[in-house]
């Protein structure tokens, strides 16, 4: 009996030593796997030292992440400044409810990554500036290769490729209705309080106010908010790093680019923050300067709310200009970019529904004199130039058709009214300049723009695309059949400009691709261009129409 309990109890102490040892050596369980160990980090943002966490504690910025791709250490964004690597694991830095300055916010989608299957990635903001609810952003990466000026008429913001570049291309595409009506219209001083007083020459040019959603800034907001060289540098994104000439300068230095500034220099020369963060100027035609689009913002309008105010510099009439500029409440009714409704034409080529609510650009707003600047979003209808050989705009049958036949039929007794008879310059100086002979100026309620007008107002291709209505396709506006050349989500059609070609036997037109140019030349009867009317009216008169 008792051999057989000693037995028994040696082999239970086998058993017991097995299973403790099998215990010890099998993996152990997530739930049993310690938490990894985060190193310290110093916050980029406010400077709080000794974080621990994924975010910071003082401010809440998103920890510094090392990049996998090239190995780029301290990014704090969602994508990586170097070769434009995603933050590991899709983690997207948070955003702060309560944002303050330095602090990086998201709203809008620019294609940045150069990647286009993936779609377009969410665009970064610095916070500059916060004032009354609202914050003073500009784009974290240089967005979008643009010229300052696309022709050589004029030579300030007020009339710059740029400026339409930003206000109706960039601001149409990039944001949602939502995020569109967070941005705030801004009224841009342009004074010599922007300029740069160490230039003189970079004072010769005045310029006139704007009100403006999206702008670059100017010399003096660009020094004030980077003070120092380092500051204002300035990374592009991976797109066009892929797309721009390679030989420019945009590449210099660990990829950092040249972006524009709004305001002007000498003749012919915008201002421009350089690749090492110096102040330059530009020859205002270089294909390859970038855009950085800065814009004011209601936070709350995005989920945001401001933890502080102001840049804390009480005296800088900079900062006066902006507050002022940013709580304005009396803006300007319509800004360059915006859509309104006046008048009706028959354009779903069903007139049993009866015509419908012309839509307009609004091209330019004078509020001294109570005007806006309209242009019709599509291509009416179609009309020859002229019926006859040869003409001028003065004796044209499309002038007289647009004047009567249309004026008539797409206005009320009232509309008419509001519309202003326009002393239309038919100068040399609105045309080609291989074709620039004077013709006589016109008085007209309604006419086309003329080459100059149209590179204005209109300073890419992709913002001279126009769409033709079914009634203007049916009447025998021609489509481009090219899936490249689309806008409004159907083909574009080319449409007539008012200025001359080669002698009075033919006339200009916009091209489906959006060229203007001595290729957009035709024959005065040509059939199978739209007519894109334009007007100047009353701002009265829109105050109760549609946006």
């Amino acid at each position: 009996m008792f051999k057989c309990t000693l037995v028994l109890l040696l082999m239970s102490t086998l058993i017991l030593g097995f299973c403790q040892a099998a215990a010890e050596e099998a993996p152990a369980t997530p739930t049993d796997l310690a938490a990894p160990e985060i190193l310290p980090w110093d916050c980029p943002g406010c400077g709080a030292a000794g974080n621990t966490g994924s975010f910071c504690t003082e401010c809440g910025a998103p920890a510094p992440w090392d990049c996998p791709g090239c190995g780029t250490a301290g990014t704090t964004g969602n994508f990586c400044p170097n070769c434009g690597a995603a933050r590991p694991n899709g983690e997207e830095a948070a955003e702060p409810t309560e944002v303050q300055i330095g602090d990086t916010i998201t709203f809008g989608k620019w294609e940045q990554d150069n990647d286009t299957r993936n779609g377009d990635e969410p665009i970064e903001w610095t916070v500059l500036d916060l004032q009354g609810g609202r914050a003073l952003v500009i784009s974290r990466f240089g967005l979008i290769q643009a010229k300052y000026m696309n022709s050589a008429n004029g030579q300030v913001w007020a009339n710059s490729t740029l400026r339409g570049t930003l206000n109706y291309e960039f601001f149409n595409a990039a944001f949602t209705d939502e995020e569109k009506a967070a941005i705030v219209i801004t009224h841009l001083e342009e004074n010599e309080d922007q300029w740069d007083p160490d230039r003189p020459a970079y004072n010769r040019l005045g310029t006139d106010d704007t009100n403006d959603r999206i702008f670059a800034l100017s010399y003096a907001e660009a020094k004030r908010y980077f003070p120092t060289d380092e500051a204002r540098k300035c990374y592009c994104s991976e797109y066009i790093r892929h797309h721009a000439n390679r030989s420019d300068r945009l590449y210099a230095e660990g990829r950092t680019c040249w972006y524009w500034l709004r305001t002007p220099a000498y003749a012919n020369n915008a201002s421009i923050v350089d690749w090492d963060g110096s102040f330059e100027s530009c020859y205002m035609h270089h294909a390859y300067g970038v855009a950085r689009p800065a814009c004011w913002v209601n936070l709350s309008a995005l989920g945001l709310s401001a933890a502080g105010a102001g840049t804390g510099d009480e005296g800088s009439d900079a900062a006066e200009d902006a507050t002022e500029a940013a709580a304005d409440e009396t803006a300007p009714s319509f800004i360059f970019g915006d859509l309104v409704t006046f008048g009706h034409y028959e354009q779903d080529n069903d007139p049993a529904n009866g015509a419908e609510p012309i839509e307009w650009r609004v091209l330019e707003a004078d509020e001294e004199n109570g005007l806006v600047l309209l242009i019709a979003r599509y291509g009416l209808d179609h009309q020859p130039f002229h019926t006859g050989n040869r003409t001028t705009w003065e004796e044209c049958s499309l002038r007289a058709w647009l004047n009567d036949a249309f004026l008539n039929a797409a206005f009320t007794p009232e509309e008419r009214e509001a519309i202003a008879l326009t002393e239309v310059d038919n100068s040399g100086s609105q045309n080609l300049p291989a074709f620039r002979f004077d013709t006589n100026n016109t008085q007209d309620k309604v006419f086309l723009l003329s080459y100059a007008e149209t590179m204005r107002f209109m300073g890419t291709e992709v913002s001279r695309l126009c769409a033709p209505t079914a009634y203007a396709i049916a009447a025998g506006a021609y489509e481009a059949n090219d899936d490249r050349f689309v806008v409004d989500g159907q083909e574009a059609t080319r449409w007539w400009l008012r200025s001359p070609g080669r002698g009075r036997s033919y006339a200009m037109y916009a091209g489906v691709n959006g060229r203007v140019d001595d290729h957009q030349i035709i024959y005065l009867n040509q059939y199978g261009i739209a007519v894109r009317p334009a007007i100047w009216v009353s701002l009265d008169a829109l105050r109760n129409g549609s946006r």
